[in-house]
């Protein structure tokens, strides 16, 4: 199949690699987005995929504008028999209709659940035990275009989501690839035994990042676990702004403890939720770098004596 790849992220990197190297299919061009100053010193750079195409030797078409006019001449006369979108942005129908068997996308998600920007985090921090990738068929509704592949992986207590973006990351070449095998035989692989409804996980808010001591500590370190590595959850201690890396939910108990307060037991750093405690186990002050909390312990003797900021 004459393919044109469309994405920026570092998530379509290997599928990418993984369609040039497979000889009945050819990568006849990547769109993606123009260089963008990024970074403190504001150096322009160029998107992941780009990089990647470049050491492949890709036809890279840079375009921030899908309704260029000249975009869509160019991908008709490149006579696409399909498109693959991976972490991209919305397509018009124009460019969509495009190519003799459509455009697909890989999501991820097991559809009609978490559609939307952040499904990856909006699992985590809804507590899922599963979650997997979905491709379909692009239309004009987000993320709701004819289901093709769908495959399950299971999320643990402690998964973050970095580790989840690794495991769907890791499968997403063959997932795709088997994706095309399927349009090819006019055939789909959904999952039925699911129970899944239609969720939306809209894009991550600035607001959400900090910490909220009066929640639940499952919920506290459900969010911890959905932000790490990046942005991170953070709270205040006085006038100081720390990240929360890594929590544990636990199992201490007392009956006099106030919501934000710490209590420092064995050299733990547990913190008073809403319902019940949690320990923080890894955190970052502000201009410092990551620390285990015995280190911040030690470190920050002077601050331990006041309780974290709570929201009202």
């Amino acid at each position: 199949m004459k393919i044109v790849f469309f994405g920026n992220a570092d998530f379509g990197c290997k599928t990418l690699e993984a369609l040039c190297s497979i000889n009945n299919h050819q990568v006849v061009g990547v769109v993606t987005n123009s260089d963008k100053k990024r970074g403190r010193n504001l150096k322009l750079l160029p998107t992941p995929i780009k990089s990647l195409s470049k050491k492949l030797n890709l036809n890279i078409i840079e375009n921030d504008n899908l309704k260029d006019s000249n975009l869509v001449n160019l991908l008709h006369s490149l006579k696409p028999d399909i498109f693959i979108v991976i972490a991209y942005k919305i397509m018009p129908k124009e460019i969509y209709s495009i190519p003799k068997f459509g455009s697909i996308n890989l999501h991820a998600s097991l559809l009609p659940a978490y559609k939307g920007a952040a499904p990856i985090q909006r699992a985590i921090i809804n507590g899922e035990q599963y979650t997997g990738l979905s491709t379909f068929f692009l239309n004009d509704a987000i993320d709701g275009g004819k289901l093709i592949n769908q495959i399950k992986i299971s999320i643990n207590n402690e998964d973050t989501f970095e580790n989840v973006w690794n495991s769907l990351n890791k499968i997403s070449p063959e997932f795709v690839i088997n994706t095309l095998e399927l349009i090819l035989e006019k055939k789909t692989n959904i999952i039925d035994d699911l129970t899944i409804k239609e969720s939306f996980a809209p894009k991550i808010l600035k607001k959400e990042l900090k910490i909220n001591w009066s929640e639940p500590n499952c919920i506290i370190h459900n969010k911890v676990r959905a932000f790490y590595p990046f942005p991170s959850m953070y709270t205040l201690l006085g006038n100081k702004r720390i990240k929360i890396l890594k929590t544990i939910i636990s199992d201490y108990v007392d009956d006099y403890s106030k919501i934000g307060e710490i209590i420092i037991i064995e050299n733990k750093l547990i913190v008073k939720c809403g319902v019940g405690f949690i320990e923080i186990s890894m955190l970052q002050p502000d201009s410092k770098k990551e620390m285990k909390s015995i280190d911040f312990i030690n470190g920050f003797a002077k601050l331990l004596n006041q309780p974290f900021n709570v929201l009202k």
